[in-house]
């Protein structure tokens, strides 16, 4: 006889999903219950493609690169200090707000330089939170949880056309 071997925290997460998805949630007869089963199911779709992919990582130092490679023209800009030991996001924020108020060169290479990449890393957010929209979606399109008494144990939901 041998002991079981454990598996991997991703295998445990993939078949969670896959229960949840195959199993669990067309048992479900309760319109909350599906809804937030189906959440939970994305949650977990989401945490295991975080485990395969430190996206948040890889995000901080593509950014922490672009702030690199226009240093000389972020110390134009007032009140701003960009270290290694600053959050490469507030950073950013920092540098394109005064890029919004502020036109001209300046401006110019900060949005030419930091926009691209962070619209491709939205890009990136977006398609990996993609079960999350879609559960939702499919609530507003049917209707059924918004207003519900179910709802409002824990949360409260406005529909707003």
């Amino acid at each position: 006889m041998t002991l079981p071997v454990h598996p991997d925290i991703e295998t445990i997460l993939e078949n969670c999903v896959e229960t949840m998805r195959t199993v669990i949630l067309p048992e479900l007869e309760s319109e909350w219950g599906v809804f937030c089963g189906a959440l939970m199911t994305a949650s977990l779709s989401y945490a295991n493609e975080l485990m395969k992919n430190d996206r948040g990582t890889q995000f901080s130092e593509e950014l922490s690169d672009a702030l690199k490679s226009i240093q000389s023209t972020l110390d134009d800009i007032p009140d701003l200090k960009f270290s290694e030991d600053s959050s490469p996001y507030e950073t950013a924020t920092k540098a394109l707000v005064y890029a919004q108020a502020n036109p001209g060169p300046v401006a110019d290479e900060v949005s030419q330089v930091l926009q691209p990449v962070l619209m491709a890393q939205l890009e990136v957010e977006l398609a990996a939170t993609s079960p999350f929209m879609e559960g939702w979606g499919a609530s507003r399109a049917t209707k059924k949880i918004f207003g519900s008494a179910a709802s409002k144990k824990s949360v409260t939901f406005e529909e707003k056309d």
